[in-house]
C-alpha cells in the first residue's frame, strides 16, 4: 500500500490487487466473527434464516428478509382479482392465467438461480480465490437455458467494468442479519477498491426482470412514504432494496476496525438486453437510515460529478 500527499496536504491511498485482496479477506473474516457472535444462520434449501435474541434468549427465524421488507412500501398484487379482471370474469380461463403465471415465475426463478450462480463463480475464479459457492436450486428446459446463458455472458460484461475500475471482490451473497434492525439479508456482490485516495465498498445485485417492468407506465403510482418520489416499479423495489442490505453491513461491522470504510454507492447490475449498471439514488439511502438506524453508520459517498465510470 503507497499513501503519499497531494497538492493538498491529502492522503491519498495506493493499493495493489493483492493487497486489496487481503483486505477482503479480513473483512469476510470480521464479518464471519459477527455471524458466530449472532448465532446468524441461513438455510439455503428453505431459504430460511435464523439469529440469537438476547432479549428472549432463544433463536428465532421470526424476522423479514429483504426482499420481504421492500414489500411494505407498495401496493401488494392481487393475482386473484387482476386475472379475473384479465378475463371479464370467467373463472376458469383467470385459473388458467394464474397457473400461465405460476410457471412463468418458476421459469424466472430457475434462469436467475443459475446466472446468478454461474456469475458467482465467476468472479471468485477471475481473482483466484477459493470460496465455496452455495448452488441453489434450478431447473432449466432449452430455452430457459439459452436465455439464462445470454444473462451470463452480459453480467460477465458488466463484472469487467466494475474490475477494470480497480475494484475486486469483497463479499458475494453476503448473509447478514440484526435483532436490532429487525431484519436478515443477503446482497448479491460486495466490492472494494480505491476511489479519490480512499479505501471504499461498493454494492451490486443482480437483476433478472423483464425489461419493460422497469420502465414507468400510465397506472404505476406513487410507492408509500417516504418514498412517494419513486413509482412503483420493480426497479424502484430495488432501489430500496440495497440501501436496506447496506444498514445491515454498517451493523455487522460496527464493532470492528472496518466501520468506517464507506460505501462509493449501489447499482443495480440488469443482466437483460445487453446489460446495463443503473445508480440507486443516493437519497433513498438516506430515508432507509432514517427508517433503519444502526449506531455507526457506514458512510456513503455520495456526488454527482465522482462516480465510478460506467
Amino acid at each position: 500500500m503507497y499513501i503519499i500527499l497531494n497538492t493538498e496536504n491529502q492522503l491519498i491511498t495506493y493499493m495493489k490487487v493483492n493487497e486489496l485482496l487481503n483486505l477482503a479477506k479480513e473483512i469476510r473474516e470480521a464479518m464471519e466473527d459477527s455471524r458466530i457472535e449472532r448465532r446468524l444462520d441461513f438455510v439455503e434449501k428453505s431459504h430460511k434464516y435464523s439469529i440469537y435474541n438476547p432479549l428472549t434468549e432463544r433463536m428465532t427465524s421470526n424476522l423479514p428478509s429483504v426482499s420481504t421488507l421492500i414489500k411494505k412500501w407498495s401496493e401488494p398484487f392481487d393475482s386473484f382479482n387482476k386475472s379475473i379482471e384479465m378475463m371479464d370474469g370467467d373463472v376458469l380461463l383467470a385459473e388458467e392465467l394464474r397457473e400461465k403465471w405460476k410457471k412463468m415465475g418458476a421459469d424466472a426463478s430457475s434462469i436467475g438461480s443459475y446466472a446468478h450462480y454461474k456469475l458467482e463463480q465467476y468472479v471468485w475464479n477471475l481473482f483466484d480465490v477459493d470460496i465455496i459457492v452455495r448452488k441453489p436450486f434450478y431447473d432449466l428446459g432449452h430455452d430457459e437455458l439459452i436465455i439464462a446463458q445470454d444473462m451470463l455472458k452480459n453480467g460477465i460484461k458488466l463484472v469487467h467494468t466494475i474490475v477494470e475500475n480497480g475494484f475486486v471482490p469483497l463479499d458475494t451473497e453476503c448473509i447478514m442479519g440484526s435483532i436490532g434492525l429487525g431484519y436478515f439479508g443477503q446482497c448479491d456482490n460486495l466490492w472494494i477498491g480505491v476511489h479519490n485516495g480512499r479505501i471504499v465498498i461498493l454494492m451490486t445485485d443482480y437483476k433478472t426482470n423483464l425489461t419493460k417492468n422497469f420502465e414507468t407506465k400510465p397506472w404505476n403510482v406513487p410507492m408509500y412514504e417516504p418514498f412517494g418520489e419513486l413509482l412503483d416499479t420493480d426497479l424502484s423495489k430495488y432501489f430500496i432494496q440495497q440501501p436496506l442490505y447496506a444498514q445491515l453491513l454498517s451493523d455487522m461491522l460496527k464493532n470492528t476496525i472496518y466501520k468506517d470504510i464507506p460505501i462509493i454507492g449501489f447499482r443495480v447490475l440488469h443482466l437483460r438486453d445487453g446489460g446495463s449498471s443503473i445508480k440507486v439514488p443516493g437519497w433513498v439511502h438516506g430515508e432507509v437510515k432514517k427508517l433503519y438506524p444502526v449506531l455507526q453508520d457506514v458512510e456513503v459517498i455520495e456526488t454527482e460529478t465522482e462516480e465510478v465510470r460506467e
